[in-house]
């Protein structure tokens, strides 16, 4: 419907001939109007596109470095779905149909299926979905989606199989996650000794 109201908008502003001059000086007139119409449509359309200050996408094709992964062009995830972060579990509650949008547990693999954390379009850090049928350990952190399958909550371990496989600091403590998840009311329980 906004496709055919933004086509219109666009026959009336574009003239074709001369010859009708009582139509052309009655759309003159509402020129000012159809244009702004035209503009809260795009608007309209662009605010629902996705985009929020927290992200999580899947990536597309890997790479070692994080910023040369390349990332699907949506996000499976964004602040939307998400309803509340308990920040000392690295869990999330999310809503019904961003529950239905994550991989099935026997889509991934072994090997897992990658995603990157984007907060206020910045990539913060790698992880993946993965399930505990993989004997393969992951450095980076991972939601097993065969266990955090309960409910609406997805939790965010450390490392697969257990934290003390995982390599480097822990990068799901980044000050910018959290200042956003206060900042968007999400926070459901802060840091263990913080406010």
């Amino acid at each position: 419907m906004e496709v055919s109201v933004a086509h219109w908008i666009i026959q009336t502003l574009h003239f074709q001939t001369k010859a009708d001059i009582p139509q052309q000086q009655a759309t003159m007139k509402l020129r000012p109007l159809l244009a702004a119409c035209l503009a809260l449509i795009v608007i309209g359309t662009t605010a629902h596109a996705g985009k929020g200050r927290f992200e999580l996408f899947l990536v597309k094709t890997p790479h070692t470095e994080l910023e040369k992964i390349e990332l699907e062009a949506k996000p499976l995830l964004t602040d939307g779905d998400v309803t509340s972060y308990d920040w000392q579990t690295h869990s999330m509650v999310l809503t019904k149909d961003a529950k239905a949008r994550l991989p099935k547990a026997r889509e991934i693999g072994v090997r897992g299926l990658g995603f990157v954390i984007v907060v206020d379009g910045k990539r913060l850090y790698r992880g993946s979905f993965w399930t505990s049928f993989s004997s393969i350990g992951c450095p980076t952190p991972v939601i097993l989606l065969d266990q955090d399958d309960a409910g609406y909550v997805l939790r965010i371990r450390r490392a697969y199989p257990s934290d003390e496989f995982a390599a480097g600091p822990d990068p799901r403590g980044d000050e910018r996650l959290l200042q956003v998840l206060r900042e968007l009311g999400k926070l459901a329980r802060p840091p263990a000794g913080s406010r």
